[in-house]
């Protein structure tokens, strides 16, 4: 795949995740002592708790991923090249299912595990352990451009949009647009993903 893509998921939500790792770490904050609980005449809203009231109401009206993952295609099983661009928009859809419910089993059905795209399954669950859940709406995308590589191998590049989305910690992540390319390949009677890359429409 072109040098120029960058080896990332997606766009916004996982544009801190690289194939090649997981997300930054957030600083570790040193435990702080217990203290006594307040009597119930003493308690007070704080700003803290205003906020936190904020960011439930800002997640609440976002929403979050409902329902069961995405359903495999039965083009999908086709060798060809539409069976190539469905695959590869499942996984596209299977990877944002993922990053708001950190299940990744529908991931990794249609990803080679000796490949790097299987390295982007293990960068979702480190993230997920650090961010938790995203609330927003789910991609939308449309296939852009397809190009057979070699023999039984296709890169799939779709045109993405992704809304506005909250981490459960309260991170606010802005929409973007941008494009996404899949590498997919007919392996062992399977389209299998082998590589993804993306870039921002800034880029």
């Amino acid at each position: 795949m072109n040098k120029t893509w960058r080896k990332t998921l997606s766009v916004g939500v996982v544009l801190a995740i690289s194939l090649a790792g997981c997300a930054s770490k957030q600083a570790e904050t040193k435990p702080t002592k217990p203290t006594k609980a307040a009597k119930p005449t003493q308690v007070a809203s704080s700003p803290k708790q205003g906020g936190e009231q904020k960011a439930l109401a800002e997640k609440k009206k976002l929403g979050t991923w409902e329902g069961d993952p995405p359903a495999f295609p039965l083009k999908g099983n086709e060798h060809t090249k539409d069976g190539a661009a469905n695959v590869a928009a499942y996984w596209i859809s299977a990877t944002d299912y993922a990053i708001f419910t950190g299940n990744t089993e529908p991931m990794e059905k249609v990803t080679s595990t000796d490949q790097p795209a299987f390295r982007t399954i293990r960068a979702i669950s480190e993230s997920f352990k650090e961010t938790g859940r995203y609330f927003g709406k789910p991609l939308k995308f449309a296939l852009d451009i397809q190009e057979l590589v070699s023999e039984d191998t296709f890169d799939n590049q779709f045109e993405v949009y992704e809304p506005q989305r909250m981490t459960e910690k309260g991170e606010k992540i802005p929409e973007k647009h941008g494009l996404i390319k899949v590498r997919t390949k007919w392996v062992g009677a399977k389209w299998k993903v082998l590589e993804v890359g993306a870039k921002d429409d800034a880029e």
